[in-house]
């Protein structure tokens, strides 16, 4: 089990750094080179991300704005999605610090949620050049205010709130512990699938084997099991056997979102969590409490680490 931080985020390096095209394409420029049909590579897949709306890669980019209170009548929202892992905040001055997701601000921007006399404010801080490709996707100018002002509402300053910050994390971890974190409901995420890839998967060794808690307890471990040296031999075997066979099965030509089913769960998966600090922290403090499973308490701690 490992974890990367990806980014460590305040509103200014999220705008700078948008290339989060797809799960395994997580940099700070774009690939422009040609394809065979003669399109650019990253601006192609942005376009076909959107139009398929394959949403995920658009909610890892988050940023902040700074608008009148007026400028989304949240008491007239009635459909709670596009309050979608949005926070806010009312600002001494009356204004609202409203931070969402890309995806989010075009939604709200391209269904009227945004008063019109505001849409020009909003229009401009997603106007940005680092933007630009998710925004031709989108077609961002179709929705471009007339006559447009020269409001901007964009926040690029120094933020200490830790519910305006965020962080994307890159996790590998075992099938049950990647659910563990999965039951977290506060991240944006994207996993490898299996469904799209054919590569041989990597599977936990499990080198200390743990015994069935004495009483009623119905989670949880003891000590060492003493069969311990059996059982990892034995799970060095059955795993080379069930790789042995994906394999086969994919020579044969199997569908990868078949031949997947043949795997056991020790199977390792890879996934990208994008949430804030306060978010983080929760996970952080719920997975290494005391009843945590061993091997999410570690990962929690590897977490944990990354973060400041």
């Amino acid at each position: 089990m490992n974890a990367e931080l990806i980014t460590n985020t305040n509103d200014d390096l999220m705008i700078a750094n948008t290339a989060r095209v797809s799960f395994g394409n997580w940099k700070s420029e774009l690939d422009l080179s040609f394809r065979k049909d003669g399109k650019q590579r990253d601006p192609a897949l942005i376009d076909y991300l959107a139009r398929e709306q394959h949403i995920s890669p658009f909610f890892h980019v988050r940023f902040t704005m700074i608008l009148p209170m007026q400028a989304i009548n949240l008491y007239f929202i009635t459909d709670p999605t596009y309050l979608f892992r949005a926070v806010w905040k009312v600002l001494p001055d009356g204004t609202m610090k409203f931070r969402t997701s890309y995806y989010g601000w075009m939604r709200l921007l391209r269904d009227g949620i945004i008063s019109p006399s505001y849409e020009s404010g909003v229009y401009n801080a997603l106007n940005q050049p680092s933007l630009y490709y998710a925004n031709t996707a989108y077609n961002l100018d179709k929705y471009k205010p007339h006559p447009l002002t020269t409001d901007n509402y964009l926040f690029l300053g120094t933020e200490d709130d830790p519910n305006f910050i965020d962080h994307s994390v890159r996790i590998t971890a075992p099938i049950p512990i990647a659910r563990q974190i999965f039951t977290h409901k506060m991240f944006d995420s994207n996993e490898i699938s299996r469904r799209y890839v054919s590569d041989e998967p990597t599977m936990h060794l499990i080198t200390e084997h743990r015994s069935k808690p004495e009483g009623s307890i119905k989670q949880g471990s003891g000590g060492v099991h003493p069969g311990n040296d059996l059982l990892v031999r034995m799970q060095s075997n059955y795993y080379n056997c069930t790789v042995t066979y994906y394999n086969d099965l994919i020579v044969d030509g199997v569908a990868p979102e078949q031949a997947r089913f043949y795997l056991p769960q020790a199977m390792e998966t890879q996934f990208i969590f994008t949430g804030s600090e306060v978010s983080w922290k929760r996970l952080i403090a719920n997975r290494t409490d005391s009843h945590a499973q061993q091997e999410v308490a570690e990962l929690a701690t590897l977490i944990n680490a990354l973060l400041p």
